[in-house]
Protein backbone atom coordinates (compact mmCIF):
# COMPACT_ATOMS: atom_id res chain seq x y z
CA UNK A 1 0.00 0.00 0.00
CA UNK A 2 1.60 3.47 -0.93
CA UNK A 3 1.55 6.28 1.30
CA UNK A 4 -1.09 8.04 -0.90
CA UNK A 5 -3.54 5.11 -0.19
CA UNK A 6 -2.60 5.01 3.30
CA UNK A 7 -3.70 8.50 3.46
CA UNK A 8 -7.16 8.09 1.79
CA UNK A 9 -6.78 8.61 -1.96
CA UNK A 10 -6.25 5.47 -3.82
CA UNK A 11 -5.03 5.29 -7.71
CA UNK A 12 -8.28 4.54 -8.68
CA UNK A 13 -9.99 7.73 -6.70
CA UNK A 14 -7.07 9.71 -8.56
CA UNK A 15 -7.96 7.71 -11.48
CA UNK A 16 -11.85 8.55 -11.39
CA UNK A 17 -11.36 12.11 -10.49
CA UNK A 18 -9.51 12.72 -13.12
CA UNK A 19 -12.28 10.93 -15.71
CA UNK A 20 -14.56 12.89 -13.65
CA UNK A 21 -12.94 16.80 -14.26
CA UNK A 22 -11.97 14.88 -18.47
CA UNK A 23 -16.06 14.41 -18.36
CA UNK A 24 -16.61 18.21 -17.13
CA UNK A 25 -14.44 19.89 -19.56
CA UNK A 26 -15.87 17.67 -22.52
CA UNK A 27 -19.72 18.49 -21.46
CA UNK A 28 -19.11 21.98 -21.20
CA UNK A 29 -17.28 22.47 -24.44
CA UNK A 30 -19.05 20.49 -26.66
CA UNK A 31 -21.67 22.60 -27.87
CA UNK A 32 -19.51 24.46 -30.33
CA UNK A 33 -18.82 21.81 -33.03
CA UNK A 34 -22.74 21.21 -32.65
CA UNK A 35 -23.92 24.46 -32.97
CA UNK A 36 -24.76 24.65 -36.66
CA UNK A 37 -26.81 21.36 -36.83
CA UNK A 38 -28.78 22.61 -32.96
CA UNK A 39 -29.69 25.79 -34.89
CA UNK A 40 -31.01 24.12 -37.67
CA UNK A 41 -33.15 21.67 -35.89
CA UNK A 42 -34.85 24.12 -33.33
CA UNK A 43 -34.99 27.06 -36.33
CA UNK A 44 -33.13 29.36 -34.89
CA UNK A 45 -30.03 31.23 -35.51
CA UNK A 46 -26.54 30.05 -34.87
CA UNK A 47 -26.00 33.17 -32.30
CA UNK A 48 -28.65 32.21 -30.15
CA UNK A 49 -28.14 28.34 -30.68
CA UNK A 50 -24.44 29.75 -29.03
CA UNK A 51 -26.22 31.32 -26.29
CA UNK A 52 -26.53 27.92 -24.54
CA UNK A 53 -22.95 27.79 -24.18
CA UNK A 54 -23.50 31.24 -21.98
CA UNK A 55 -26.30 29.56 -19.83
CA UNK A 56 -24.54 26.78 -18.91
CA UNK A 57 -21.35 28.85 -18.06
CA UNK A 58 -23.65 31.21 -16.03
CA UNK A 59 -25.28 28.63 -13.72
CA UNK A 60 -21.49 27.37 -13.32
CA UNK A 61 -19.99 30.72 -11.94
CA UNK A 62 -23.17 30.94 -9.74
CA UNK A 63 -22.98 27.41 -8.52
CA UNK A 64 -19.15 26.67 -8.17
CA UNK A 65 -18.99 29.39 -5.35
CA UNK A 66 -21.46 27.83 -3.10
CA UNK A 67 -20.18 23.93 -3.17
CA UNK A 68 -17.02 24.80 -1.02
CA UNK A 69 -19.53 25.50 1.85
CA UNK A 70 -22.14 23.01 1.17
CA UNK A 71 -19.36 20.36 0.53
CA UNK A 72 -17.37 21.05 3.87
CA UNK A 73 -21.31 20.39 5.91
CA UNK A 74 -22.56 17.76 3.90
CA UNK A 75 -18.96 15.82 2.96
CA UNK A 76 -17.50 15.77 -0.75
CA UNK A 77 -18.90 12.51 -1.62
CA UNK A 78 -22.64 13.39 -1.99
CA UNK A 79 -21.39 16.08 -3.14
CA UNK A 80 -19.44 14.21 -5.97
CA UNK A 81 -22.11 12.22 -6.19
CA UNK A 82 -24.91 14.65 -7.30
CA UNK A 83 -22.72 16.86 -8.99
CA UNK A 84 -21.91 13.51 -11.35
CA UNK A 85 -25.55 12.41 -11.67
CA UNK A 86 -27.02 16.09 -12.11
CA UNK A 87 -24.06 16.52 -15.17
CA UNK A 88 -25.10 12.93 -16.67
CA UNK A 89 -28.92 13.79 -16.64
CA UNK A 90 -28.24 17.57 -17.97
CA UNK A 91 -26.29 15.84 -20.76
CA UNK A 92 -28.49 12.69 -21.25
CA UNK A 93 -31.71 15.02 -21.12
CA UNK A 94 -30.07 17.09 -23.45
CA UNK A 95 -30.11 14.30 -26.55
CA UNK A 96 -33.53 13.98 -26.02
CA UNK A 97 -34.53 17.89 -25.85
CA UNK A 98 -37.63 18.58 -28.05
CA UNK A 99 -37.32 22.50 -28.57
CA UNK A 100 -34.46 25.46 -27.78
CA UNK A 101 -36.33 25.78 -24.53
CA UNK A 102 -35.59 22.35 -23.27
CA UNK A 103 -32.32 22.38 -24.49
CA UNK A 104 -31.77 25.34 -22.69
CA UNK A 105 -33.34 23.60 -19.27
CA UNK A 106 -30.92 20.56 -19.45
CA UNK A 107 -27.80 22.80 -20.24
CA UNK A 108 -28.64 24.77 -17.34
CA UNK A 109 -28.65 21.17 -15.27
CA UNK A 110 -25.56 20.26 -16.76
CA UNK A 111 -23.78 23.31 -16.09
CA UNK A 112 -24.91 23.14 -11.64
CA UNK A 113 -23.81 19.40 -12.14
CA UNK A 114 -20.73 20.39 -13.96
CA UNK A 115 -19.59 23.02 -11.54
CA UNK A 116 -19.81 20.63 -8.78
CA UNK A 117 -17.36 18.30 -9.42
CA UNK A 118 -13.80 20.36 -9.74
CA UNK A 119 -13.82 22.52 -6.56
CA UNK A 120 -14.95 19.64 -4.61
CA UNK A 121 -12.47 16.95 -5.99
CA UNK A 122 -9.71 19.62 -5.24
CA UNK A 123 -10.73 19.87 -1.74
CA UNK A 124 -11.37 16.14 -1.20
CA UNK A 125 -7.80 15.87 -2.44
CA UNK A 126 -6.26 18.46 0.08
CA UNK A 127 -8.05 16.55 2.94
CA UNK A 128 -6.83 13.56 1.83
CA UNK A 129 -3.34 13.86 0.63
CA UNK A 130 -0.09 15.05 2.76
CA UNK A 131 0.86 18.74 1.78
CA UNK A 132 3.61 17.46 -0.30
CA UNK A 133 1.30 15.14 -2.78
CA UNK A 134 -1.09 17.86 -3.31
CA UNK A 135 0.34 19.75 -5.98
CA UNK A 136 1.34 16.72 -8.20
CA UNK A 137 -2.56 15.44 -7.91
CA UNK A 138 -3.77 18.72 -8.76
CA UNK A 139 -1.64 18.82 -11.61
CA UNK A 140 -2.88 15.46 -12.78
CA UNK A 141 -6.40 16.20 -12.29
CA UNK A 142 -5.91 19.61 -14.16
CA UNK A 143 -4.12 18.15 -17.21
CA UNK A 144 -6.88 15.81 -17.84
CA UNK A 145 -9.38 18.73 -17.76
CA UNK A 146 -7.67 19.88 -20.71
CA UNK A 147 -6.94 16.85 -22.39
CA UNK A 148 -11.19 16.72 -22.39
CA UNK A 149 -10.76 20.05 -24.71
CA UNK A 150 -8.00 18.21 -26.93
CA UNK A 151 -9.70 14.55 -27.07
CA UNK A 152 -13.16 15.19 -26.11
CA UNK A 153 -14.22 18.28 -27.85
CA UNK A 154 -13.24 16.48 -31.38
CA UNK A 155 -14.18 13.24 -30.51
CA UNK A 156 -18.16 14.91 -30.17
CA UNK A 157 -17.42 16.71 -33.65
CA UNK A 158 -16.65 13.11 -35.03
CA UNK A 159 -19.79 11.60 -32.83
CA UNK A 160 -22.07 14.32 -34.45
CA UNK A 161 -20.89 14.01 -38.14
CA UNK A 162 -21.34 9.76 -37.71
CA UNK A 163 -24.73 10.33 -35.88
CA UNK A 164 -26.09 13.84 -35.81
CA UNK A 165 -26.12 15.88 -32.79
CA UNK A 166 -27.82 13.90 -30.48
CA UNK A 167 -25.27 10.59 -30.42
CA UNK A 168 -22.44 13.04 -28.47
CA UNK A 169 -25.28 13.87 -25.96
CA UNK A 170 -25.95 10.23 -25.27
CA UNK A 171 -22.77 9.09 -25.41
CA UNK A 172 -20.87 11.67 -22.93
CA UNK A 173 -24.15 11.56 -20.74
CA UNK A 174 -23.86 7.76 -20.92
CA UNK A 175 -20.12 8.18 -20.45
CA UNK A 176 -20.90 10.08 -17.36
CA UNK A 177 -22.72 7.69 -15.39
Amino acid sequence: MTAVQQRGVSSWTLLSFAAAVFMVRAAMLMLGPLLVELANDFDTSIAVAGQLAAATFITWGITAPLVGPISDTYGRRPVLLIGLLLMALGVLGSGVAWSYGSLLATRLISGIGSAMLPPTIMAALADNLPPEKVGKSVGFITSSSWVGVALGVPAIALLGYIGGWRLPFYITGGLSL
